[in-house]
């Protein structure tokens, strides 16, 4: 068994956002003259937004799964979820004006990780019943949810199988929702201390 996973970013991925806000701010410098506002917007906007997303985030792993749990690198370093605090792992589908936008979502245990306010904002913004602690967003990344997923599923079927086998109790299947979400994730009901 490997010690962990660390699923990164395409480079195609990269390159297609660094190339879609350098067209963005040609295209503000070409109407500068005729809309200033307009054109300025487009280029600090999506000036500072590709240079920010290419030497801040294009190097980054996207998520980083081991048997000890999930990290997601993010702006203010990493955030870590052990696997017994995780209480279902869900693909979510968040709908936006003409589009979908698609998050695997990490539930936990213990919902202090964002804090109470970002958790607050985060269920009033977006209507949730609950925010998951962790959203694995692979936009621009070119990454299959499917690749993630059956990730997480190795490692929390890995994390099981230790937990069994120092209990003393004889393991079972991880059984599997239809959409790849880790059901013993769901139905886990014990927090482990």
């Amino acid at each position: 068994m490997k010690k962990q996973v660390v699923i990164k970013r395409s480079w195609v991925g990269n390159m297609l956002f660094a190339i879609s806000c350098l067209m963005v701010v040609m295209v503000g410098l070409f109407i500068l003259e005729e809309a200033k506002l307009i054109g300025v917007v487009c280029i600090l906007f999506f000036g500072v937004g590709g240079l920010y997303g290419i030497v801040f985030v294009a190097w980054k792993p996207l998520v980083i799964i081991s048997i000890d749990g999930i990290a997601v690198p993010n702006r203010r370093g990493i955030t870590f979820v052990e696997w017994s605090n995780v209480k279902k792992i869900e693909i979510i589908k968040h709908k936006i004006p003409n589009a979908t936008q698609t998050y695997i979502g990490i539930f936990v245990f213990d919902n202090n990780i964002l804090g109470n306010f970002a958790q607050n904002m985060t269920t009033m913004l977006t209507g949730w019943d609950e925010a998951p602690a962790l959203l694995i967003n692979n936009t621009f990344s070119f990454v299959r949810y499917e690749k993630i997923m059956a990730a997480l599923e190795e490692f929390y079927d890995e994390y099981r199988k230790s937990q069994l086998s120092e209990s003393g109790l004889p393991y079972g299947e991880v059984n599997e929702l239809p959409n790849g979400a880790i059901n013993t994730v769901t139905e886990l009901e014990n927090k482990q201390d």
